[in-house]
């Protein structure tokens, strides 16, 4: 290669292409999930799940589903940011926030019932104490995407593949629980972890573009320097 061409090699990085194989393996709940609402109607898929109750998973997926919730995905970006892994957190949040946004999207457009609602006086939830169960928007799961939004694209940023592979676990679980609490069915985390981790796939693409990123941060330093959110001491640092 002569001297006076671009060395394509600097301005882009192969990084994800070497990872793919690994995301594979986040594509597997929801190739799992398909297979399961295949096999079980949408009532037996739900009990069969929300019905498997015992005191210590009560406890367990109670505390571990807020992992989902949008607050916690600002915790865990403030985190890298104040640990100084700025394009990681600027990548989490892209990710939080176009995933947020399609969750409202789809939402919106489907307005399902979830088990509390679609059951009626049935009484086919089983309901965890201290655990408020929601009537309406059921599809998608906005707790799974959150989840495998964030932890799907920090499995990508892992360094060892055993991390990956916790994070992977970890989503699939704050799926899992979303039916377990009674909050809402199967279908609704399957699509969930399909659109979560679509948008961690291409948030971690431009978290490895240099010249997009470049862009991106320069956009949103001109954005937040002129915004009230200036004099917020931790923007402060990001900026």
């Amino acid at each position: 290669m002569s001297n006076n061409q671009p060395n394509l090699l600097n301005r882009y990085s192969l990084e994800p292409l070497r990872k793919y194989p690994c995301i594979f393996a986040y594509w597997l709940p929801f190739i799992v999930s398909l297979i399961y609402l295949s096999v079980f109607t949408k009532t037996q898929g739900f009990v069969i799940i929300n019905h498997a109750h015992n005191a210590f998973f009560d406890i367990f997926f109670k505390a571990l589903t807020f992992l989902g919730d949008g607050i916690s995905a600002l915790i865990l970006v403030m985190f890298f940011v104040t640990i100084k892994q700025k394009r990681l957190a600027g990548s989490l949040l892209i990710s939080f926030l176009v995933s947020g946004l399609l969750s409202c999207i789809f939402k919106t457009m489907f307005h399902a019932p979830r088990p509390h609602s679609y059951f009626g006086t049935e009484g086919l939830v089983r309901s965890v104490p201290g655990v408020v169960v929601h009537g309406s928007n059921s599809f998608p799961s906005g707790h799974t995407i959150t989840a495998f939004a964030m932890f799907a694209l920090l499995g990508l940023a892992a360094k060892h593949k055993w991390q990956t592979y916790i994070f992977l676990f970890t989503a699939w679980l704050i799926g899992y629980s979303r039916v377990y609490l009674g909050q809402h069915f199967p279908a609704d985390v399957c699509a969930g972890s399909f659109v979560g981790t679509f948008t961690a796939v291409v948030c971690y693409n431009l978290h490895n573009n240099t010249i997009m990123w470049r862009k991106f941060k320069i956009a949103s330093r001109q954005f937040v320097k002129k915004s009230f959110l200036a004099s917020w001491p931790l923007v402060e640092r990001f900026v």
